[in-house]
């Protein structure tokens, strides 16, 4: 979509052709479209209650927390209806796997790891926008975003006793050995349902958007850049209570830096593999460029900062390589 080569929408399409080998594909025999939970409020793989299912023993292996875009941009490239209902089977797949109480039945709401909840909602969010307004699954898929949106809005944004740093409390790990890259993945999920339109979603894009601009400070009375982006990280005293601001969080898990003015940048001094395509700061820079695009306070600056502190090549894996408007 970026160059115009053909040989990268081949590429494109025979990726998403692909998808269509994965064991994801639950079609409805009543009414031959992908299963819906509003019909079966209760149907989910975590126990007995999916009819039986025919499968072959191909190889590959799905996960919702390494789970890539399939079939979005072959379907806007295209318009082959194939693409656009292997999204529909992989939206549905994100949501009956869920546990059905804990999605909430036919409400769908993400739960699990955090980069498992940012992959899935980012699919079901894509499944929402680009499935035409006369598909009888176009409601479903976007009552389920909405549904999303409301929950972590009424958790979060909207709730002044959520952390002020813009960090959800992990499912698992309650604010202390959090993987901020997770959180991250996330807050470009909640810009990109901006992107797709649903506006709902910029009160949450904007809560967590202060992680990553709070994340790259530089003053004596911030965070410091350099520590940005580590694999894994307390943000918090205790499993339930968050640090009160940037610097207080700084201090408390990088005590001996923290004495130290922060630096100024320079090419890849910032942890986490800086100069590698694939590392932590590489993660956080699609949620960065988010937060620039909601032009959040800071945000630019943060951006600059960034670009000097991370720089890899990503000539050849170009996953990351994502830059503001």
């Amino acid at each position: 979509m970026v160059s115009g080569d053909e040989r990268a929408k081949a590429s494109t399409l025979a990726n998403g052709d692909a998808g269509g080998s994965y064991s994801i594909h639950y079609r409805d025999e009543t009414n031959g479209y992908p299963v819906s939970i509003a019909l079966h409020p209760t149907w989910t793989e975590q126990d007995n209650s999916l009819p039986s299912v025919i499968s072959t023993s191909q190889p590959y292996t799905h996960d919702e927390a390494h789970q890539p875009s399939i079939a979005y941009v072959p379907y806007l490239l295209s318009g082959d209806y194939f693409y656009l209902e292997e999204l529909q089977f992989w939206a549905t797949w994100n949501l009956v796997y869920i546990n059905a109480a804990y999605r909430q039945y036919e409400k769908g709401l993400m739960a699990g790891q955090t980069r498992a909840q940012a992959c899935s909602l980012r699919e079901i969010g894509r499944a929402a926008a680009i499935t035409p307004d006369d598909h009888p699954l176009k409601s479903y898929f976007n009552g389920v975003v909405i549904n999303n949106i409301a929950n972590t809005n009424a958790l979060y944004a909207d709730n002044p006793s959520a952390s002020p740093l813009g960090i959800m409390k992990d499912y698992y790990d309650g604010y202390t050995n959090l993987a901020l890259w997770q959180h991250d993945f996330y807050t470009w999920t909640y810009g990109h349902l901006v992107d797709l339109g649903f506006s709902q979603a910029v009160p949450m894009r904007n809560w967590m958007a202060k992680l990553q601009v709070g994340r790259m400070g530089q003053s004596l009375t911030e965070y410091c850049y350099v520590y940005a982006a580590p694999y894994r990280i307390s943000v918090g005293p205790n499993d339930t209570t968050s640090y009160p601001d940037f610097r207080t969080w700084y201090q408390a898990v990088w005590p001996s830096e923290s004495q130290s003015p922060c630096p100024a940048p320079t090419p890849n001094n910032m942890i986490g593999y800086s100069d590698a395509a694939t590392g932590y700061p590489s993660n956080m820079r699609p949620a960065l460029a988010t937060s620039v695009d909601a032009d959040l306070p800071g945000a630019l600056d943060a951006w600059n900062r960034f670009i000097i502190g991370s720089q890899p090549n990503f000539n050849d894996e170009p996953e990351w390589a994502v830059v503001p408007r």
